[in-house]
């Protein structure tokens, strides 16, 4: 009997099981088509969204920034790796030459920028973008992951990951790049960091670095964020230990890893800082700024329904404090200013923790849809009352759709909860159906679809455009003289960070760390207009004396806009390359000086003639004799002989020192040259008052000045427009176009420039010593004569790193012109030899080599641990 029982006993038992397994098979089949279908469709929205934002005949990319900065300088960067073998030129000869760290930001040791160097054919304007693409669908399919990691269930992983994949931030893909293309690289830790697979983690972070240093203090934030997380649920003091000491390791060694690229960079960010950002104000920092969190490209770009979920979270024990923590940093400007280093208080730097805000929403959400939370309706009212104050903001449509949708969402799922409940149909803990909440997206792509619909895209060049273009070939042989520059006038903006073949030097650069002193002979000194709403970008613009001081020998430019002094020497259609062979070399000797002392007490017009007769230095030599531009005068821009648009309206100032300018759309003001003043080269400026929040641009003859408006984040302070005119024909009008808006131009001077001084200097120029005899960090080896004790001048910018060899002797250098290399010389011939090495780059070189050994053993000795546990 009791075998027969416990026959009956067991059979019943494997009955269960086979049933459960069965059961768990179901499960798991179910599980795995829910994620074949949700990746899928995360995929199909993915290709769908670049489809529909992405016009016909267009990069992924845009005119600004995109093309401007980052691709533009990541050709440059290649390129200069691929001649010089290395993956982090010391030495770029933008900007009149420049610590080449300066250009790190932009891709230095980055994957893409490697991978181009592995396909020199393929150009960066296409790698970049399917990089960039590659990368983004890459942090959405991670961030869907690692939401199922959490513990979310498929469908709010999904949600959160299609919220991810909508949120505006990633508009910088084809933008800044480096505002999100490290989000892949910042998912993968935080996997990592979730199994404990720490030196994972640490390649991870390493990688982070590598794309976007600038984020590596908000990313490492957020990875502290759920290791502290972690520490907390340990249960003893062993395990806390343990996982902070390697944690600690893991963070540690990927900033040691690194330091091949942040030590340099970071000693020259300290060497070049400015000054040019927005200054911060305690408004800033105290009110509650939202497109910190919802919208902005230059935000978080999350919507409405977040913002919901994170008010809602104060409620929710669990996740209360979490809320709390998540809302006054994304709301207030005081957790941006100490992630952006002080710099100011911007809510780009919150892009890494959008998907710490997604994780707690689902988190949420997913409580709502097992009915543990019900939506709280009085919340709205609360939104109701911020959308009224914002009326006649640039979101205010924005959001008041959205929370209409929202409201729309939650009153359905409320009422058909309830129906369910009636029918007794509805248990807590299940989760309702999804089809309720799908429409919780429109708003998210409408927004993004939006957004990208305004923006300018980077057009494809034509054919025929591309034939009219010099050979890199045909370039080099006519402007490949070492001991002059060659300057592109045409797109100065896109073209300024180019090099149109290896090795030429060029005065432009545009990058976020400028030398201050060359920035400040470019614009204050040189008068060379600020065309852009900053000063970092140094654009080419027609300026005699910046031309003669800077070696400007040739100019890349069009048929109609060649420069006063210039000849055609080549043409390909209406592609021209011209040359000034009167300019000076970027070196030579010299003993026309004047003192800096002496320099400092002139006035801006006798400093222009000052630098275009003498040499200034710092020694202290004897006084010399500086003549002053002659000032002309103007017709009044109120008289009857100037002659305006009709959209154009001037007014006289009561003081009599200026005029009132009123502009709808674009205007013109034409005003008559007296026949004296006509062939000579013209020195004109005024002082711009603006009236309104609006820039103000004006051109005088085709040279454009700019004063930034109140929004810009970079103001470029440009209240003095200053232009030096000089034209091939006759000058008989300074032609000025205007832009729309209201605004005050004040002392207004026009002066005739003493050009004959360009040609009264007395100087003897270097000769280039031949390149086979050049050393490996050399920037420039000439041989010169001197005839006495004279001065070495250079219009190499002055830097950290540079030191200068006189016949294989180290020689002190000084600074000459106010920012470049110069040295006392004495009489005789002599091999001078100028060289350069990244400040910190080989202690960083050092430091990345000993952390990488010491990660191959700690990762070996972990390897070797786990294997010990397993066979025990």
């Amino acid at each position: 009997m009791k075998e027969r029982v416990a026959e009956h006993t067991q059979r019943k038992y494997k009955q269960s099981s086979l049933l459960a397994g069965t059961e768990q098979k179901r499960k798991n089949r179910n599980l795995m088509l829910q994620n074949v279908v949700f990746t899928g469709i995360l995929v199909a929205v993915f290709f769908l969204l670049i489809g529909l934002i992405l016009p016909e005949g267009c990069f992924y990319g845009s005119t600004i920034d995109w093309y401007d900065q980052h691709v533009t300088l990541a050709e440059t960067i290649r390129r200069t790796c691929i001649e010089e073998k290395t993956l982090a030129p010391a030495w770029m000869t933008l900007g009149g030459g420049s610590n080449g760290f300066q250009f790190a930001y932009y891709g230095y040791f980055r994957p893409d920028i490697i991978l181009g160097c592995l396909m020199p054919r393929v150009s960066m304007t296409l790698l970049i973008p399917v990089y960039a693409l590659c990368s983004y669908l890459a942090a959405v399919l991670l961030m869907r992951y690692w939401l199922r990691l959490e513990g979310l269930s498929p469908f709010c992983a999904f949600f959160g990951s299609m919220l991810f994949l909508l949120a505006n931030c990633f508009f910088q893909t084809h933008r800044q790049i480096v505002f999100v293309n490290y989000l892949p690289f910042l998912l993968l830790a935080l996997i990592f960091l979730k199994k404990r697979r720490f030196a994972l983690m640490s390649v991870s972070l390493t990688l982070i670095y590598l794309h976007s240093f600038y984020y590596a203090i908000a990313c490492l934030a957020v990875i502290g964020w759920f290791a502290i997380g972690m520490l907390r649920k340990e249960a003893d003091w062993a395990g806390k230990r343990k996982l902070l000491v390697q944690g600690v390791t893991s963070v540690v060694l990927s900033i040691g890893m690194a330091m091949i690229l942040l030590l340099p960079t970071f000693i020259t960010i300290l060497e070049h800082k400015h000054s040019g950002e927005k200054a911060t104000t305690l408004t800033d920092l105290v009110l509650p700024n939202v497109q910190n969190l919802l919208y902005s490209p230059y935000g978080m770009g999350l919507t409405v329904i977040c913002l919901y979920l994170l008010l809602l979270g104060l409620m929710i024990r669990e996740y209360r404090w979490q809320s709390a923590l998540l809302l006054l940093g994304s709301l207030f400007g005081m957790a941006p200013y100490i992630l952006n280093a002080t710099l100011y208080a911007r809510g780009k730097i919150l892009v890494p923790f959008v998907p710490v805000v997604l994780l707690y929403c689902m988190k949420i959400f997913q409580k709502i849809r097992s009915g543990q939370v019900r939506w709280k309706f009085w919340m709205f009212l609360v939104f109701a009352g911020v959308i009224v104050f914002q009326w006649g903001q640039a979101w205010f449509w924005w959001v008041l759709l959205d929370t209409g949708i929202l409201f729309a969402a939650a009153l359905v799922d409320t009422k058909l909860r309830k129906k369910q409940e009636g029918n007794g149909s509805s248990e807590t803990g299940r989760e309702t159906g999804i089809v309720r909440y799908l429409f919780l997206f429109i708003m998210p792509f409408l927004i993004y679809v939006r957004l990208a619909g305004g923006e300018s895209w980077q057009g494809i060049p034509t054919v025929e455009a591309q034939e009219q273009n010099f050979t890199e070939e045909e370039l080099q042989a006519i402007c490949g003289n070492k001991l002059y520059r060659c300057n592109k006038l045409t797109d100065a903006k896109k073209e300024c960070n180019a090099l149109q073949f290896y090795g030429q030097q060029t005065t432009t650069m545009y990058s976020s760390v400028t030398n201050s002193a060359y920035q400040k002979f470019y614009y204050d000194l040189t008068k060379m207009p600020i065309q852009i709403n900053n000063r970092t970008a140094l654009l080419e613009e027609r300026n005699p004396l910046f031309a003669q001081l800077m070696a400007e020998r040739y100019v890349l430019t069009t048929e109609n806009k060649i420069p006063y002094g210039y000849k055609i020497v080549a043409q390909q259609g209406k592609n021209v390359i011209a040359e000034n062979p009167n300019v000076l070399p970027i070196a030579y000797t010299t003993s026309d000086c004047m003192s800096q002392t002496q320099f400092e007490t002139l006035s801006d017009t006798q400093k222009m003639t000052a630098l275009s007769r003498y040499t200034v230095v710092e020694d202290k030599t004897e006084p010399v004799s500086v003549s002053d531009m002659e000032q002309i005068s103007l017709l009044a821009l109120d008289s009857d002989e100037v002659e305006c648009s009709n959209n154009v309206k001037v007014y006289a100032l009561e003081n009599g020192n200026g005029y009132r300018i009123k502009v709808t759309d674009k205007g013109t003001i034409r005003i008559p040259l007296d026949s004296a003043m006509q062939n000579g080269t013209l020195y004109f400026r005024f002082q711009v008052n603006n009236r309104t929040e609006k820039p103000v641009v004006i051109s005088a003859n085709g040279r454009k000045n700019k004063m930034s408006g109140l929004d810009a984040p970079y103001p470029n302070e440009n209240n003095c427009f200053s232009y030096m005119l000089k034209e091939r024909g006759n000058d008989k009008y300074i032609m000025l176009r205007l832009s729309e808006g209201s605004y005050d131009i004040t002392d207004v001077a026009c002066y005739v420039f003493p050009g004959q001084l360009l040609t009264e200097k007395q100087v003897e120029a270097a000769e280039l010593v031949s390149e086979d005899q050049w050393e490996t960090n050399s920037v420039l080896k000439c041989s010169v004569t001197a005839s006495e004790d004279e001065y070495f001048v250079t219009s190499i910018p002055m830097q950290n790193g540079l030191k200068l060899y006189v016949d294989g002797k180290e020689t002190k250098i000084e600074t000459v012109n106010t920012a470049f290399v110069g040295a006392k010389i004495t009489a005789g011939s002599h091999t001078v030899d100028l060289r350069f090495d990244p400040p910190g780059q080989k202690y960083g070189n050092m430091a990345s080599l000993l952390s990488v050994v010491l990660f191959g053993i700690w990762s070996a000795i972990t390897v070797l641990y786990r294997q010990k546990r397993k066979k025990h």
